[in-house]
């Protein structure tokens, strides 16, 4: 009676064999990855859509609209203002906002020197004077607490 008390989600029988264990263990994993993933509700094209913050590679300003691209290849155009992207964003370590027109998510950023950030779907992002000291410590700020 007392196995009914701690929320179980599957028994196994001893002697456990890895053929059984560990593809329990794998769904559990996937099961917690899933319920950790974090999503956004925004505007798109006419409807409320669902986006996983973690499928976002970076954000564009282009005048009043903003492109939203996805780590699948996808863009997004939104109506809303860079600021008003930044403030959904920013609750996650990962989202940083670069000069004016860009929010980049650290997690698909592959290099950055001085003059441009090198994301991981080959886009290259020019660095406005005076951001890349900032932009640098919060990268391996990320990286090192992270790790």
């Amino acid at each position: 009676m007392d196995a009914f008390g701690v929320d179980a989600s599957q028994y196994l029988v001893k002697p456990v064999s890895g053929k059984v264990l560990f593809p329990v263990i794998d769904k559990l994993l996937a099961d917690i990855g899933e319920m950790r993933r974090r999503y956004l509700l925004l505007r798109i094209e006419g409807r409320i859509q669902r986006i996983a913050v973690d499928d976002i590679a970076y954000c564009e300003a282009q005048g009043k609209i903003q492109r939203l691209y996805l780590t699948n290849g996808m863009q997004c155009v939104l109506r809303i203002t860079i600021t008003e992207i930044y403030g959904m964003l920013s609750r996650y370590e990962n989202f940083v906002r670069v000069g004016i027109a860009y929010v980049v998510n650290l997690d698909h950023v592959d290099s950055l020197n001085a003059q441009e950030l090198q994301m991981d779907n080959g886009k290259k992002i020019y660095l406005p004077r005076g951001s890349y000291q900032p932009l640098r410590e919060k990268y391996f700020g990320y990286y090192c607490e992270e790790g």
